[in-house]
């Protein structure tokens, strides 16, 4: 987060996402108080999948406060690794692991699936990959992403515009798959150890057209591991189809 800031879980020192959500104009009182700050994520938590955006954890000694912020973390197992803290002034700071590497099961059947989809690289070595990201995966983050900062900005919380930073750390060498049942016949990996995009937006935009901001971030994240083509077509009917519960 900083390098002033000692964090009670090791996210910083693994693959991670890196998000950042905050008001283009600074004011440190804008939420009253940091039990309204609580309140805020608590009622405006995505809840698309079984584990929620961002997550809240109810364990002793996983949530904390200071003068002006309130934040929660869990380590799980080390399957998933999470850290984040809302602030009076609207700014929002979520670390969360790349879960296709902190999960040694789900690491483990991506890369047998991503043999399958790229057997005929014969002299292609995976088991050297240091892990692997999976585009359904990333969507249905990105989808979170983009739907909590909406409601946040639905709420009330921003005004005019929000500036959005979005980062992926420490992936230089993870693998682009995919599902078993998908095709895929190209081999894509993340020629730097940071990716990160920072786009201020609009807040009628933001609530109006979650998809259109969801499919250009999700994108964004694929091209930035060389697949610089995706389907329009097919990404916007995924995202769709999850918010939809069908995905």
């Amino acid at each position: 987060m900083s390098g002033s800031i000692e964090l009670p879980v090791p996210v910083e020192t693994i693959p991670h996402w890196r998000v950042n959500f905050r008001p283009n104009n600074y004011d440190p009182d804008r939420i009253a108080s940091l039990s309204e700050c609580q309140a805020i994520v608590e009622r405006h938590q995505v809840r698309m999948r079984g584990w929620y955006y961002p997550h809240i954890s109810h364990q002793p000694g996983e949530a904390g406060a200071g003068s002006s912020w309130v934040g929660n973390w869990t380590g799980d197992g080390w399957r998933h690794i999470e850290y984040w803290r809302f602030y009076q002034s609207a700014q929002f700071i979520h670390l969360f692991s790349v879960n296709e590497v902190a999960d040694t099961d789900w690491h483990q059947k991506l890369l047998t699936d991503t043999k399958g989809h790229l057997s005929h690289y014969r002299d292609l070595n995976l088991d050297e990959a240091p892990g692997f990201m999976s585009t359904v995966n990333i969507l249905r983050t990105m989808s979170e992403i983009v739907e909590f900062a909406a409601r946040l900005a639905a709420a009330g919380v921003y005004e005019g515009s929000v500036i959005i930073d979005i980062s992926l750390v420490k992936v230089k060498g993870l693998v682009l798959t995919t599902d078993w049942n998908r095709a895929w016949h190209e081999y894509y990996s993340a020629s730097e150890s940071t990716v990160k995009r920072r786009k201020v937006v609009n807040i009628e935009e933001l609530i109006s057209s979650p998809v259109a901001i969801t499919h250009e971030w999700t994108a964004w994240v694929y091209q930035c591991f060389g697949w610089l083509n995706p389907s329009a077509e097919v990404i916007k009917k995924d995202i769709e189809e999850y918010r939809a519960g069908r995905y």
